[in-house]
């Protein structure tokens, strides 16, 4: 019913002090996602926001709603990645640098600018990219030829290339991320960071009218001429 105080929100995630962050588990089941309510989750968001200098969240690549789809469930059901795409400073977009993970890639940057994701928000990012300069140039210019029509005279920044390295190794083993991988993500996330969404900020997601909230009028029908009948 209301924004939940700072200390509340904080009690409902977990320390990680090896990596220096808290952690808010996301929802066991898919089909929970009835439970998340329009106004409950924007207060949820709006809390974490106030209580950490940085939030950083991971949500699916739907964005469908019901203007798209004309199901108000499909919308509510793509609730948790509308919300957090519709307020985010930076959005981080991730694929593979091969034939299909281009294809993918392509259709979710083009899905995500149609939802309204300012371009100049979008960091693009081709994980486990070649060492080879000329390669990387081949891959930046085929992920351009796959947007151009998508993007209406509007710019995305090129795309930031990781090196492999084994990350599930670290991960499993809770260290460090391996370099230069959160250098290089830092550096292309940070400028977004110092110059927080203002202006760009995409209007609040729409909550359906409950029925009879609006009133009854008492004034009598105005005369209209239906078929050039007159009529009351």
């Amino acid at each position: 019913a209301g924004d939940p105080p700072r200390t509340t929100v904080i009690e409902q995630t977990f320390a990680v002090p090896a990596r220096g962050y808290r952690l808010l588990l996301g929802l066991r089941r898919a089909r929970q996602w009835t439970a998340l309510r329009p106004k409950a989750l924007e207060s949820s968001l709006s809390g974490l926001q106030r209580a950490f200098d940085v939030t950083v969240a991971d949500v699916d690549p739907d964005v469908e709603g019901e203007v798209e789809t004309g199901s108000a469930d499909v919308e509510e059901r793509h609730l948790a990645s509308r919300l957090t795409l519709g307020r985010a400073d930076a959005v981080v977009v991730v694929g593979d640098p091969t034939v299909k993970g281009l294809y993918s890639l392509a259709r979710l940057l083009g899905d995500l600018l149609a939802f309204g994701v300012p371009p100049q928000r979008v960091v693009t990012v081709l994980n486990r990219a070649p060492r080879a300069g000329r390669h990387r140039a081949e891959l930046t210019k085929a992920l351009a030829g796959l947007l151009e029509g998508q993007l209406g005279g509007r710019q995305l920044s090129s795309p930031v290339h990781l090196p492999e390295r084994r990350v599930e190794t670290a991960i499993r083993d809770g260290v460090a991320l391996p370099a230069p991988l959160p250098d290089v993500l830092a550096a292309a996330i940070a400028p977004l960071l110092e110059t927080p969404r203002g202006s760009e900020a995409m209007a609040a997601v729409p909550v359906a009218v409950v029925p009879g909230s609006l009133g009854i009028g008492t004034g009598g029908m105005d005369e209209i001429d239906l078929d050039g009948e007159d009529v009351a």
